[in-house]
């Protein structure tokens, strides 16, 4: 299996012009090991029933960031969405770095050191700007022109509101705010495009409420 939707939600994040993310902290981290576990239920290793992922297929992958959670899940026998993401939240930096890893293997990333003050530290920019490109006017064409998605394309575009992500796919004003009313409306009657999307909306929620709880939690150690 191949991350599909971790490839698009990371290179949908990631700003082309500064080599950075358009939105850091829990956003960025649980709509990535969100995504990790999405596209561990769209490849069929796992089932989810009642906001609980069970396993299908706990075979090893090609990859640690799938087969730490698949194992997670296997070992508990059953695990709440929201509970399997929490510990995944706790070594957030680890998935990044794999997933980064993979990415800058098969050229979809190009790593550029920098520095600062002296101190080293990287930037990565899209390696196939095209492939990039494609997949936003795609985002767009279903937002804006009333296209049809496919499942794993309904996760994605779930995570945009949640996930602070329309500045990486629509223009400011009135575009914006008409992406926004056609993606509610769109989210809205998403059984008549995906007999998946009960569980994209499981999926979806058990993303708001780990970044919710990471905000809760900040807030109150302040």
């Amino acid at each position: 299996m191949e991350p599909n939707l971790a490839r698009s939600f990371y290179l949908l994040s990631l700003n082309p012009k500064n080599g950075y993310y358009f939105n850091t902290g829990p956003e960025f981290q649980y709509g990535l090991t969100g995504s990790i576990v999405a596209d561990l239920y769209f490849q069929q290793r796992v089932r989810i029933e009642k906001r609980t992922l069970y396993a299908v297929d706990p075979a090893p992958t090609n990859y640690s960031f799938f087969d730490r959670p698949l194992q997670t899940i296997e070992q508990k026998g059953g695990i709440r969405i929201a509970s399997l993401l929490g510990r995944m939240g706790f070594r957030p930096g680890w998935y990044k770095k794999e997933l980064i890893r993979v990415l800058l293997a098969n050229g979809d990333l190009v790593q550029v050191p920098k520095k600062f003050l002296g101190i080293p530290y990287n930037r990565y920019f899209p390696g196939k700007s095209d492939e990039r490109l494609a997949m936003i006017r795609r985002l767009r064409d279903i937002l804006l022109r009333g296209e049809h998605p496919e499942g794993p394309e309904l996760m994605l575009l779930s995570l945009v509101p949640v996930c602070r992500l329309y500045r990486a796919i629509t223009e400011r004003g009135a575009e914006r705010k008409r992406a926004r009313q056609n993606l509610k409306n769109l989210l809205k009657n998403g059984t008549q495009y995906s007999r998946q999307f009960g569980d994209i909306e499981a999926l979806t929620k058990g993303i708001k409420g780990a970044i919710m709880a990471a905000h809760a939690s900040h807030s109150a150690g302040h």
